[in-house]
């Protein structure tokens, strides 16, 4: 990406005949407008083209999918307060389930809570929407359902905190992020081992993130933050924990692909079809008049 910015920021020094610090000063939205239109992300920076027809366009699709984590037997125990940011697509939030696992003799407590997100970076909010807790029974996994009953803003982020508890295990599931690790043990440079390896779509749902407070753990803060995301080890590949919500949420509609943002960050900004139903799928735009046919790019 750096290139590509060097490239049409020098086209816009140009156009305009100013230095490259006169650019920053005077045509920085210009030079942001122009890398989205060249299919690039600025975090925080939304496509506003005037000319773009795409974004006045009314959006069908064949299908579209639920939000959905995969079940697994991978676990992280509640050493800390640990998080998982989410999408939901409705006005609610009746109920909520986590795959949880204890290793206690006894029944145990488990405490959650609601709260917003800005994006799916976003852990900083401290003010619940609503708490729950449920108990948990001894030396079994199992899922367990949080009667949260919250009402909330449709088609935005929430994430939930579970309070630290040892000895209860949270499952969670990841993509691989082995295959550098055994290129490097068999002394092969990692991008000739990835040219021949077949990767799998990502299990993680997009507009998601996992994250717990290893400041408590550590005694010091990473990169600033209070909550760090959850990583597979040496990669930056996400993880997610198993949690199951009622109603469904379907974040991944056919809108989205005219939000003008090209990566989740406030939002999923993705459309993506049911899995369950058979190919083909189709997405189409219905422009709000005719247009001469150019291009489309």
């Amino acid at each position: 990406m750096t290139g590509q910015a060097v490239g049409a920021a020098a086209s816009l020094c140009k156009k305009y005949s100013v230095s490259p610090r006169g650019l920053g000063k005077g045509q920085m939205p210009e030079l942001q407008q122009l890398l989205l239109k060249q299919d690039q992300y600025i975090p925080h920076v939304v496509n506003n083209d005037p000319n773009d027809l795409a974004r006045r366009a009314r959006v069908t699709a064949s299908s579209e999918a639920t939000l959905e984590f995969v079940e697994s037997d991978g676990g992280e125990e509640l050493t800390v307060p640990t998080a998982q940011v989410f999408p939901i697509s409705g006005d609610r939030i009746d109920r909520v389930e986590l795959l949880l696992e204890s290793i206690r003799s006894s029944p145990t407590k488990v405490k959650i809570a609601l709260r917003p997100a800005a994006t799916i970076w976003d852990f900083t909010s401290e003010h619940d929407l609503a708490s729950a807790e449920a108990e948990v029974a001894p030396g079994k996994r199992a899922w367990v359902g949080f009667d949260l009953n919250a009402r909330v803003t449709p088609e935005r982020l929430y994430w939930l905190y579970v309070e630290a508890i040892k000895g209860v295990n949270w499952m969670r599931f990841g993509d691989s992020g082995i295959y550098s690790h055994i290129a490097l043990a068999r002394g092969k440079d990692w991008w000739d081992f990835w040219r021949d390896v077949k990767f799998e779509p990502s299990r993680v749902p997009v507009g998601t993130m996992a994250a717990k407070r290893w400041d408590l753990l550590t005694g010091k803060y990473f990169g600033g933050r209070r909550w760090n995301y959850i990583t597979m080890p040496g990669r930056p590949l996400a993880r997610a924990f198993c949690l199951r919500l009622t109603p469904e949420s379907k974040p991944y509609g056919p809108h989205n692909v005219i939000s003008g943002v090209a990566h989740p960050e406030a939002w999923t900004n993705i459309w993506i079809s049911d899995p369950r139903q058979a190919l083909p799928q189709w997405l189409e735009l219905e422009l709000p008049e005719a247009v001469a046919s150019t291009p489309f790019i």
